[in-house]
């Protein structure tokens, strides 16, 4: 049985989204900003923790997934769970962590541009998937499948593509599904081969002239195994902007083990992929999404809390990653504002439960 390190999660009141209060499923704490070189870069995670902590109590957020970014095995900045892990281990009831964004991630982005998997990588694959669970892993993530490069954040937000239906993918779906944990996955949507979208920030290199289709990869990854639970996460931002009401909608219904984390940034995104408009009253299209698929979503805002600050102020509730998921949840019928809020997340992720 592995070890689960956080405790037991609180029961939350009926009301809790009413009154400010969510999980937050999708979170990173780094310790230097972007482009940092400086030789602290991996120490001071406990300011980062702390940092997290003061924006949670803030914003009302009841406890944090904290997890690696997904990275290339050639990043200068690899980090993972290891690094951070001792300064969240002081606060079991306020946060939980998955694992592999590098030590997975970058195997899987390897054997993807080389196109051989050894049973040496195999092997090397499992074993790491299985020493992330033994340390206390809710489950996997960040993983990337389409992860678009963004000029200002230089090698920290790298250019990472590899097919959803790569066999490492697929045996870390079965490992998934065995150990009855999710899965994070960060994927921009290509329904066909398209041309990069013309979009501020995004730079040609590092990002490639023709993006490959990876929908029909998806779909066979979701089918490969029906016990792993995939969360998509970013549901709300998108940069190709082809992950619409539509397409998630046809994907939801065909794959029942499909889940996805809510993103909302104020500043940053494509208006029409957001679930609130310009005057922040939520679409009705989404309401219906959310309607019909109710146990499917939960809140992720893709936080980077740095304690240095690089990135942290940055980030805070000002930007709208903290504040706009109750803006949305105190739009819902309250059975959804709790679903979507915390009941989901602590069914997918297991928390308040001994493993």
């Amino acid at each position: 049985m592995r070890q689960v390190f956080f405790f037991l999660l609180p029961l939350l009141p009926a009301v809790a989204c009413a009154d400010g209060v969510y999980i937050d499923t999708h979170a990173h704490l780094v310790a230097g900003g972007p482009g940092s070189v400086r030789a602290d870069y991996h120490k001071d995670f406990v300011s980062s923790a702390s940092k997290a902590l003061q924006v949670m109590d803030s914003a009302g957020i009841r406890m944090t997934l904290i997890m690696p970014t997904p990275q290339r095995h050639d990043n200068w900045n690899r980090y993972d769970y290891q690094e951070f892990l001792p300064a969240i281990r002081a606060y079991p009831h306020r946060f939980a962590f998955l694992g592999g964004g590098a030590i997975l991630n970058s195997l899987i982005l390897k054997a993807a541009e080389t196109g051989t998997v050894s049973e040496e990588d195999r092997k090397l694959f499992i074993d790491n998937a299985k020493m992330i669970l033994r340390d206390g892993a809710a489950g996997f993530g960040e993983l990337a499948a389409e992860h678009f490069g963004l000029g200002k954040f230089g090698a920290f937000h790298s250019y990472q593509s590899a097919p959803p239906d790569h066999e490492l993918f697929l045996l870390l779906a079965d490992i998934a599904a065995q150990h009855d944990v999710p899965i994070d996955l960060h994927m921009e949507l290509v329904p066909e081969d398209m041309p990069l979208p013309e979009r501020p920030g995004l730079k040609k290199p590092p990002n490639p002239d023709t993006l490959k289709s990876n929908l029909a990869a998806f779909e066979r990854l979701l089918a490969h195994n029906r016990a792993a639970r995939i969360v998509w996460v970013h549901a709300g931002w998108d940069v190709t902007g082809t992950r619409d009401i539509p397409a998630m909608r046809r994907l939801l219904a065909r794959h029942p083990n499909l889940y996805m984390s809510i993103k909302l940034a104020a500043k940053v995104g494509l208006p029409r992929s957001k679930p609130l408009d310009e005057n922040g009253q939520i679409k009705q299209s989404w309401i219906g999404l959310f309607r019909d698929f109710p146990d499917r979503f939960l809140i992720g805002t893709d936080t980077f809390y740095d304690g240095g600050n690089d990135w942290g102020i940055a980030l805070t509730p000002a930007a709208g990653l903290v504040d706009l998921p109750l803006q949305l949840m105190r739009q819902l019928p309250e059975y959804l504002a709790r679903k979507i809020g915390y009941e989901n997340a602590r069914r997918i992720y297991k928390l308040g439960q001994g493993g």
